[in-house]
């Protein structure tokens, strides 16, 4: 491949709720803009939320497996404040709801 393509992928990316979306990238430090459908951010990576795909350089795929990361994240830091529970991280990837 001559140095001047660049490599570009769609992959399959759904979030339902764009409010824990925006909060995941704002956690990261990405900055974005809104579109018709979806979410054009700051790395030059495509999220279509209406067909719930994601464009992107080949070279980004480990962004876009750290914001699909924060944002389940964020989703669980909500559902916890929903049930009243505590979330206590077992490691990286893994924690414990206690009911408070």
């Amino acid at each position: 491949m001559p140095c001047w393509e660049v490599q570009s992928l769609s992959v399959e990316f759904h979030a339902e709720h764009l409010d824990l979306l925006k909060a995941a990238l704002k956690a990261l430090g990405i900055s974005f803009t809104a579109t018709a459908d979806g979410l054009l951010l700051g790395n030059g990576m495509t999220l279509d939320l209406k067909s719930g795909r994601a464009t992107l350089n080949a070279a980004q795929q480990n962004q876009l497996n750290a914001i699909k990361r924060e944002y389940s994240r964020q989703a669980i830091k909500r559902a916890a404040l929903r049930n009243r529970w505590n979330v206590r991280p077992q490691n990286a990837t893994q924690g414990v709801f206690v009911r408070q």
